[in-house]
């Protein structure tokens, strides 16, 4: 039965462990219990929110700029840290001498993924040189970007600009998801990952984007409200609390906030 989700009780399950089943691995379960937090000198974001993704679940999230959507990963990657509250990945609790290990359990695409002046074989790489050359092919091939790679003179050892201005922004996007299949984290965090983009080059990275979801714990911030119809869980925040929380399908009977959301960018459309 779908209920309403207040900030101080949305997901919140029993202790750390609500990402086992039966035994099974938790290590893609994500947990936010009671966080506070403000950026300095600002107002509160979040006050007491509590949040539970279980592993192997897609979840999005929606709601106005100033919501709180991008503040929420840049907690669960410890760009910043909560004033109170704790956050779980998997089994680990996240504070300052674990942040890099529990972020590669974590898989990033950003609107505007960082890119490096260098070949597209460094740029999937990065440092991690066990990876082997059909270990690269196999994620370009996955992302649907192989392809374009195999009709270039230089083929991996091609160079792609500063920030990679030499590919067009879908294949940015592209070179980011392959770049987050390599290192085969257990969690997804995806912000705005189709944004901006053209629909041809929406369609190819959305197809992608299938690939490295498959398995995987998600969580998606998306404006366009068409990306994330399919996904497990929606939830709508605004102002650091989550309103709604539900299947597209169940949010659209309540005939709420999210309802109202949705109807208002179809007519757009």
């Amino acid at each position: 039965q779908h209920v309403k989700e207040s900030g101080k009780d949305s997901g919140k399950e029993n202790g750390k462990d609500s990402g086992k089943e039966n035994g099974k691995d938790s290590g893609g379960n994500i947990q936010l219990q009671d966080i506070h937090f403000a950026y300095e000198g600002g107002s509160s974001i979040f006050s007491g929110l509590n949040l539970a993704i279980q592993t192997g679940e897609r979840v999005a999230i929606v709601g106005p700029s100033g919501a709180g959507k991008t503040t929420l990963i840049s907690l669960l990657l410890g760009f910043n840290r909560p004033q109170s509250g704790s956050i779980f990945i998997g089994e680990t609790t996240l504070k300052p001498g674990n942040f890099l290990n529990t972020r590669k359990n974590m898989g990033v695409v950003f609107q505007h993924h960082p890119m490096f002046d260098a070949s597209l074989s460094e740029n999937l790489k990065l440092n991690r040189s066990h990876l082997q050359e059909q270990d690269l092919w196999d994620a370009l091939r996955r992302a649907d970007l192989a392809d374009f790679v195999t009709k270039l003179p230089d083929q991996l050892n091609t160079e792609i600009g500063v920030r990679g201005l030499k590919l067009s922004g879908g294949q940015r996007q592209r070179l980011a998801i392959a770049r987050a299949m390599l290192g085969d984290p257990q969690i997804i965090l995806l912000d705005e990952a189709t944004s901006s983009l053209d629909s041809v080059s929406e369609h190819q990275i959305r197809r992608a984007l299938v690939e490295l979801l498959k398995g995987k714990t998600s969580l998606t911030i998306a404006h366009r409200l068409s990306t994330i119809l399919d996904s497990d869980r929606i939830l709508h925040l605004d102002q650091g609390v989550v309103l709604e929380s539900g299947s597209h399908e169940e949010l659209m009977s309540l005939k709420g906030s999210y309802a109202r959301l949705y109807e208002l960018q179809f007519k757009k459309s």
